[in-house]
């Protein structure tokens, strides 16, 4: 396979990603397309980038423009550090070195002393037609997804004549103290120890049940009816005399008192 070259169409390639994608170029004709390529996952430097990517996904959005990233870790490693970090782009598991060998990422490093074989940091970007427009090699994390999103920005601008317009960020409104919701239709049943005070006070405005009509007059003392007395067997001759003798005294009792003077007097002149 030959290498991709600046400013020429990239060979088309076919290459698993997470989420059980498979990445299709040429399915990405119209978008501009972002190929970040890092050492390993999980790894200080690679974390970070990821993160700057996913902080400035959405503006990449906008543009019209997929990021992904690319290492040689396997499909389950990519898995659990996109789980980890939260990225909204897919990871590709370049196991096999296809896209590491058509983009000429693979360098000799000096590792501790030693020169090893490894994946050179480099981010790659091509148009909506699918030509390679910018490349960065030995990439320093700080600072770099600025400078690619600078050149997408360009692209897009080159192709619609202008930038796209950016949605006006809201503010939140103001949260509001829930209120408690009334029943229209229940009302409040009185407590138990409470009667209502409609029974309480009746028609007359009185701490207890009207009376009836008759009940409603003042209250007059009655005299009480002379209960007979029972007749006792026992010594009742005995009270037999007793009796003669109080009528007795009755009546001479009576025969003394005067006669009750009228009190009117006289209204003609």
């Amino acid at each position: 396979m030959s290498t991709a070259e600046l400013n020429q169409p990239v060979p088309d390639f076919y290459v698993p990603a997470t989420n059980n994608k498979d990445v299709l170029l040429s399915a990405l004709n119209g978008y501009g397309v972002v190929l970040y390529f890092y050492p390993k996952d999980d790894t200080p430097g690679c974390t970070t980038e990821g993160q700057d990517f996913s902080a400035h996904y959405e503006e990449f959005k906008s543009l019209k423009t997929v990021v992904f990233g690319v290492s040689r870790d396997t499909l389950e490693s990519h898995e659990q550090f996109k789980l980890k970090q939260q990225f909204p782009f897919e990871l590709i598991a370049d196991y096999d070195e296809t896209l590491c060998k058509l983009f000429d990422v693979i360098k000799i490093k000096n590792m501790y002393g030693r020169e090893t074989l490894g994946l050179e940091r480099s981010t790659f970007l091509l148009d909506s037609e699918g030509v390679l427009r910018n490349q960065w090699q030995k990439v320093k994390v700080q600072g770099h997804v600025l400078e690619v999103l600078a050149a997408a920005r360009a692209l897009y601008k080159e192709k619609y004549g202008q930038l796209p317009t950016p949605k006006p960020r809201l503010k939140p409104a103001p949260a509001e103290t829930p209120k408690p919701q009334q029943s229209e239709s229940k009302q409040p049943e009185p407590k138990p120890s409470e009667p209502k005070q409609q029974e309480l006070l009746g028609n007359t405005g009185s701490l207890f049940a009207p009376k009836s009509a008759e009940a409603a007059e003042p209250d007059v003392a009655q005299p009480k009816a002379a209960q007979p007395k029972a007749i006792d067997p026992i010594n009742t001759e005995e009270k037999q005399e007793a009796n003669i003798t109080k009528e007795e005294t009755a009546e001479v009792t009576k025969t003394d008192t005067p006669e009750p003077v009228s009190l009117e007097t006289d209204t003609e002149t």
